[in-house]
């Protein structure tokens, strides 16, 4: 059975300090890294709702055009009737 004397607290503290600066510059790194994702995924998604907004201001220009030119036939169907 091999025993261990207690750390000095001055080499005891000076560990617990190196450990936390350790752990503190690795969360940094890993909150940096997940902040750089997310940044990512919104800009791809920002730009899908765009191209999506896009097509479908498109869409119902399209639909507007077909409406309208549909308008003067109608009319003179009208008129013809009347």
């Amino acid at each position: 059975m091999l025993l261990l004397a207690p750390q000095s607290g001055k080499w005891a503290r000076a560990q617990i300090q190196l450990k936390n600066v350790q752990l503190r510059d690795r969360i940094t790194g890993i909150v940096k890294n997940a902040l750089a994702q997310v940044r990512l995924n919104t800009d791809e998604i920002k730009a899908g709702v765009r191209e999506k907004a896009g097509q479908l201001k498109q869409l119902g220009q399209d639909k507007l055009v077909a409406q309208l030119d549909r308008v003067p036939a109608a009319l003179d169907a009208g008129k013809t009737a009347g």
